[in-house]
């Protein structure tokens, strides 16, 4: 179980990566305050804004995390065999503990979290979501063993 969740889990990070190099896309922080020069002039800037943390220093899109997330999440939900799986997951920046009945609601709250946060555009999210499930789909597809791809 751990080792096809890493696979994945490394392999949509791979894939992630490269997807992030490709377009270069700027994060909220940048957009935020260069409003102005995006072409639509209905946009306004505002220099003052900041995320809630540091932002991290590498291109927007699609979200990492997501990526992850997504990969990860459709691993485990295939190898548990269930639609429902109950679960909690200790957060070790908020100090709060969130409950879970499906691995794909992880995904949800990840991809808000990121939005949240000031990290990512929402379609980043739901990108890097993207590409984490199918890269799951594929490495459980493909990897020996026995598993329910």
């Amino acid at each position: 179980m751990l080792a096809l969740a890493h696979l994945a889990g490394g392999d949509a990070m791979i894939a992630c990566f490269d997807a992030k190099y490709h377009y270069l896309f700027w994060r909220p922080i940048q957009a935020i305050a260069r409003a102005d020069t995006d072409g639509n002039l209905a946009s306004a800037p505002d220099r003052t804004w900041t995320p809630l943390r540091i932002t991290p220093p590498f291109p927007e899109y699609p979200s990492a995390h997501a990526c992850h997330s997504g990969a990860l999440a459709t691993v485990l939900a295939a190898l548990f065999g269930s639609g429902r799986v109950d679960f909690t997951l200790d957060s070790l920046v908020t100090g709060q503990t969130r409950s879970y009945s499906r691995f794909a609601d992880v995904l949800r709250d990840v991809n808000d979290a990121r939005v949240w946060a000031g990290f990512h555009f929402r379609t980043s999210d739901v990108a890097g979501s993207t590409l984490g499930r199918r890269v799951g789909r594929f490495v459980l597809a493909h990897a020996p063993g026995p598993h329910a791809a």
